[in-house]
């Protein structure tokens, strides 16, 4: 996989696509962070930069708009699988939901959904994740 991060020169935030991660839409950085992006040469550079913004270290990233509420809870977990050569860029906790009645009306699955670069690098990152998840 070739990276191929495209960044626009815009005077306010700057809009970020990539063809490579098929991003259905453009999504705004913060400037500082649209430099950090459009530096980044390899996919180590991108995961780096996604553990940087999990833990509020980065402030936008271009896979989404923003960290939900519900994602606090894993921020440990996917900063963990990006620093074992996972980038995620998509994941929601499983959890039951309620009507305004506190009656159960369903549950929403958990899922985690991102890029993976190398056979070798997935067998590794199977066996750490499955060692580290117990």
């Amino acid at each position: 996989m070739s990276l191929s991060l495209q960044v626009p020169q815009e005077k306010s935030h700057q809009r970020i696509r990539s063809a490579d991660y098929k991003i259905k839409e453009s999504l705004t950085l913060a400037p500082q962070d649209a430099e950090k992006y459009r530096n980044a040469k390899s996919f180590d550079d991108i995961l780096a930069l996604n553990v940087d913004f999990l833990e509020k270290r980065v402030t936008t990233s271009p896979f989404t708009v923003s960290l939900q509420t519900e994602t606090s809870p894993l921020i440990k977990q996917l900063s963990t699988a990006n620093s074992l050569g996972f980038l995620t860029v998509c994941s929601s906790p499983g959890r039951i939901l309620h009507d305004e009645h506190n009656r159960e009306i369903g549950f929403q699955k958990a899922q985690l959904q991102g890029f993976i670069k190398g056979e070798e690098r997935m067998e590794a990152f199977e066996v750490s994740y499955l060692i580290n998840s117990y």
